[in-house]
């Protein structure tokens, strides 16, 4: 993108749809976004949606002030308690010294599961979520309902045009691409955390980072799976699914993800779809992932012969196997971020 960090100077051919992609990202990094601790040389932007509310009790955890009984009777969401604990830094002029010394975490998760995830928690159920009704639902209905349906809240189906027909930037943070938060080009994450392996990701992080691992009572539970992915993404035609993999190409490029499941859910529909435009979508490269568990067997072989390293299950570590969970999607709170 020639943005940011890793701007160069020369001039870069975008084609249209990218350059108005690259527009909207912001030119200078949201330093404030950022969860930062000097102490424990440790900072995370948090991502709505991917896994914040579990993430922000384990940063809660760190400071000693909570017992484990506590972090699961908050007065308030983890994510907005985090905020007093780990305050703003003195000056912006600080934050590239302090985060020099820092492990800094990007949070990552499937762009389209993360808007359906904050579909289910704000949108569908009224009656669980009132403000997010009132907030958006309703309106959404008005203006989407082609025809009667029981359901009060807006269809994933009607969520879905409404996203498309607008610019995400004024919207629920929840409906933006990370990087709009994040600014990845302008700060120097060193550790990407994936929403789909976060227990090991975060265990991972933390021992880079020198701090205490984490309880193996911990866990994390993600709750869309592929029956539920089918449920809502056959809703939607598989020119949507393209429409809205353009909308966040930015975060399927940075964090790696295919869109093959989503895709063969979708209804075929009338538009016509251009064969290059499917010829350059995002796909799994299988080769490249047995590349990968290679190299992270003999590495786990070596380190295990050492005896000083942290030991993780190899499958939930790269092919998204099942490890530790813990409740995140649907941990309802009207308005509150994930």
């Amino acid at each position: 993108m020639n943005m940011g960090l890793w701007k160069n100077g020369e001039e870069s051919n975008f084609t249209k749809e990218e350059s108005l992609t690259i527009a909207a990202v912001p030119k200078i990094p949201l330093y404030q976004a950022l969860l930062v601790s000097e102490k424990k040389k440790l900072a995370v932007c948090p991502v709505v949606r991917a896994g914040t509310q579990w993430l922000s009790r384990r940063l809660l955890h760190l400071t000693g002030k909570f017992s484990k009984t506590q972090l699961y009777r908050l007065h308030e969401p983890p994510s907005a308690i985090v905020r007093h604990h780990y305050a703003y830094l003195s000056s912006w002029e600080k934050y590239p010294v302090v985060l020099a010394q820092c492990v800094t975490i990007l949070m990552g998760r499937h762009p389209l599961d993360r808007l359906l995830a904050s579909y289910r928690h704000v949108l569908e159920d009224p009656d669980k979520n009132p403000h997010g009704y009132l907030h958006y639902g309703k309106r959404i209905v008005r203006a989407y309902r082609k025809a009667p349906t029981p359901s009060k809240g807006p269809t994933f189906e009607e969520f879905v045009r409404f996203l498309l027909e607008h610019d995400s930037h004024h919207l629920d943070e929840a409906w933006q691409p990370t990087i709009r938060r994040c600014t990845p080009c302008h700060i120097p994450y060193n550790v990407v955390v994936h929403y789909e392996t976060l227990w090991h990701d975060i265990q991972w992080a933390w021992k880079k980072a020198g701090l205490v691992s984490l309880n193996t009572t911990d866990y994390f539970v993600q709750t869309i799976t592929p029956q539920i992915r089918r449920e809502y993404f056959s809703q939607l035609t598989l020119a949507q699914i393209i429409s809205l993999y353009k909308k966040f190409k930015l975060d399927f490029e940075i964090y790696g993800y295919s869109l093959e499941e989503h895709i063969a859910y979708a209804q075929p529909g009338d538009e016509a779809i251009d064969p290059a435009i499917m010829n350059n979508l995002p796909r799994n490269n299988p080769d490249l992932l047995q590349k990968y568990m290679k190299e992270e067997e003999e590495k786990t072989l070596k380190e295990d012969k050492d005896g000083d390293e942290l030991q993780l299950p190899l499958e939930s570590s790269f092919t998204g196997g099942k490890g530790p969970e813990e409740i995140a999607d649907n941990f309802l709170i009207p308005s509150a971020d994930d």
